[in-house]
């Protein structure tokens, strides 16, 4: 799943296919908030932490001593930018995460 525009009405709908939305604009928007997202995984160490095995967020939360709430959000935006997968509420790291967030990785 991507990030993007989500339409949740008619006239969204119209006004997307009309191409009256600025998608650029939106999509700039975007690309900061999943930089962010993603630097925000590497300073509270959630890519490391996630490495050997999967969590629950209030396990995870436990060991990087932070708010459950709060680091559960984030983990979603991972989920949907591709950093992360979820099973069963649990998180693990993706494919791309393993080859290039966490020590030691070959990318």
């Amino acid at each position: 799943m991507q990030y993007g525009v989500i339409p949740t009405s008619l006239a969204e709908r119209i006004a997307l296919a009309a191409g009256a939305v600025p998608l650029p604009l939106i999509d700039l928007t975007f690309g900061v908030l999943k930089a962010r997202v993603i630097m925000a995984g590497v300073q509270l160490g959630i890519f490391n932490a996630l490495a050997q095995s999967s969590h629950t967020p209030e396990a995870l939360a436990g060991t990087l001593k932070v708010d459950t709430s709060c680091l559960e959000m984030l983990l979603r935006c991972l989920v949907f930018g591709g950093y992360l997968r979820l099973d069963d509420g649990r998180y693990s790291l993706s494919k791309l995460a393993r080859d290039t967030m966490v020590d030691g990785a070959p990318r």
